[in-house]
């Protein structure tokens, strides 16, 4: 999480005043002499709202660039996997993103299990390496390298100029 920092923003704010004698011409500096008008409490709600969208960005930034990935994906196979109605209501997850989701989990487990490789269960989840990365870190999946992933390595290694 980001710390609010209320003292940053005015001490910028007063660097603008000083640098641009008061002409406020950004969106940033318009940003910065809205931000100072409004008392400590506002200001401080105003940046944790900042901050919100900032994070959210952020991860928007990253799910657009794992589905452009999964999109550019050559061949694809459909499987349908069919469950009672109220097990599809019962799970926990909001209906437009539980095909997502269920992709992900299905990815995960796969991967612990050793029923597919770390590429390929990327591709299943859809995402990206980093992203597929932070999401083993997240669900506690330890990665396994073994011998022959090293060999494949090491030769690449080898090729590089």
């Amino acid at each position: 999480m980001f710390p609010l920092d209320i003292e940053g923003w005015q001490r910028r704010r007063k660097r603008v005043d000083t640098k641009m004698e008061a002409v406020v011409s950004t969106p940033f500096e318009r940003a910065l002499a809205a931000l100072d008008q409004l008392p400590p409490a506002d200001q401080e709600a105003v940046m944790k709202i900042v901050l919100a969208r900032r994070r959210e960005d952020n991860a928007n930034r990253v799910l657009r660039e794992s589905q452009a990935t999964y999109r550019e994906a050559p061949k694809m196979r459909t499987l349908v996997l069919e469950m009672p109605e109220d097990v599809a209501d019962a799970l926990r997850v909001p209906p437009g993103e539980q095909e997502v989701r269920l992709r992900q989990e299905l990815a995960v487990r796969l991967y612990q299990k050793g029923l597919l490789s770390f590429g390929k269960a990327r591709e299943l989840a859809g995402i990206s390496k980093w992203a597929f990365h932070v999401l083993l870190g997240n669900e506690g999946v330890t990665r396994s390298y073994d011998a022959e992933e090293l060999r494949q390595d090491l030769v690449t290694l080898e090729r590089l100029p």
